[in-house]
């Protein structure tokens, strides 16, 4: 007797697709997500559609977040869940009331659908899935801690208006359990400073494998330099290439965190790792620092750190 074929459509069927559909259709969760009921009322406090600010806030506590932040001294937390448009989350959390000079934590999020360069799709080509991935979207993430000011140990960095909460580990362990509860593949982001790449160097990877090589022989190059400096030598273009003297100057790309293990594979792949090492073994890097300190003495003179 013949065996009986899996329907095909099956073999391009998203994992992250099967597990929406799986769920309720009924439920508040589903009928958020689809775009003509994004700005109902009952979903506008839904972050990214799965999230009240109770289920935010139980979220939390198993990470941890909540205790530390009150061992910090912010007792009275609130939580604030909202929609910016149709397609942006925003999640807020504040000291006591929603006033904005009590917010702590300000994100913004929104999804796409992210198709990697065709080389890099054969990696998951040769099993017959779909190469294109449900991503979350970064696109604001800020931690601020209005009672603080900044230090020799904790200088400000480019961009940066107020100190940070120091929350990192958290929202990193954060975003794994937002992704499973989102069904999607991984998140994106765009970081816009080099330090803020650097920063996240450890969970995210470039899309773009001759950036991850740079970044990789950066940190190998500047190993004994801080964040703070490395980002000031950026900005007064005192870091340079070592063969052609030439100042380096940070190019924002897209950054990927990996949740599924298809997108993994990709990341993982010897045709990724062939192109990061390009890179990582022919590029070299130069550090200035005393003309830095000079410039950096001068640039403050007209300018402000938090514009930058």
């Amino acid at each position: 007797m013949p065996s009986r074929k899996k329907p095909a459509g099956n073999l391009y069927f998203p994992d992250s697709l099967k597990s929406l559909i799986d769920q309720d259709i009924n439920s508040g969760d589903f009928l958020c997500g689809l775009p003509a009921h994004a700005g109902d009322k009952e979903c506008r406090h839904l972050f990214l559609n799965i999230y009240d600010e109770e289920k935010i806030r139980k979220r939390f506590e198993q990470i941890g977040l909540i205790s530390y932040l009150h061992d910090k001294g912010y007792t009275k937390i609130k939580i604030s869940a909202d929609k910016e448009g149709s397609f942006t989350s925003r999640l807020s959390v504040y000291d006591a009331t929603s006033a904005p000079e009590n917010i702590i934590i300000d994100t913004r999020f929104s999804e796409t659908v992210f198709t990697p360069h065709a080389e890099f799709c054969a990696v998951v080509n040769e099993k017959r899935e779909a190469c294109s991935f449900n991503l979350i979207v970064i696109e604001w993430l800020e931690t601020i801690n209005p009672r603080a000011q900044f230090t020799a140990e904790r200088p400000q960095l480019p961009g940066q208006k107020k100190p940070g909460l120091g929350v990192l580990s958290y929202i990193k362990n954060f975003l794994p359990l937002l992704g499973a509860d989102a069904a999607r593949d991984g998140f994106l982001k765009v970081a816009d400073h080099v330090h803020n790449a650097i920063i996240y160097a450890d969970i995210f990877m470039f899309v773009n494998p001759a950036r991850q090589g740079y970044l990789n022989a950066m940190r190998r190059d500047l190993e004994k330099f801080t964040l703070s400096e490395i980002a000031w030598g950026f900005l007064t273009e005192t870091i340079y290439d070592a063969k052609t003297g030439t100042p380096e100057k940070y190019i924002p790309s897209e950054q990927v965190l990996p949740l599924a293990d298809r997108l993994m594979e990709i990341f993982t792949s010897r045709k990724y790792a062939e192109g990061v090492k390009a890179v990582y073994d022919k590029k070299s890097f130069l550090f200035d620092f005393e003309r830095m300190n000079l410039l950096k003495e001068d640039w403050l003179k007209t300018n402000k750190l938090e514009d930058a």
